[in-house]
């Protein structure tokens, strides 16, 4: 029902229970994340997970379920090829001035 009342919107609501809110509002004081640091954890999302390229997500699945056969030069390397590599950089020197 969900996918299907959200497929034609631009646009998708939810509601948090209060208990859940909470938890989650307390752990966010407790461990804050800047904007930087945000805005890097949405782009790592969109990379991997919101991609039709197969072989970015199987960086996904082989860190999940074949950790041993895992390359950290490969995300790396698809960070570089991204651009995110650059744009993290021009950001990360803007905090610092």
């Amino acid at each position: 029902i969900w996918q299907q009342y959200f497929s034609a919107k631009d646009t998708v609501y939810a509601v948090i229970p209060k208990e859940k809110f909470d938890l989650i509002w307390n752990r966010a004081q407790s461990c804050p994340t800047n904007v930087v640091e945000a805005q890097c954890i949405a782009n790592q999302v969109q990379l991997f997970y919101a991609t039709d390229r197969k072989e970015i997500y199987g960086l996904v699945e082989t860190f999940n379920f074949r950790p041993n056969e895992f390359k950290y030069m490969s995300v790396i390397a698809e960070l570089e090829q991204s651009g995110l590599g650059a744009e993290l950089k021009r950001a990360q020197n803007q905090d610092k001035t």
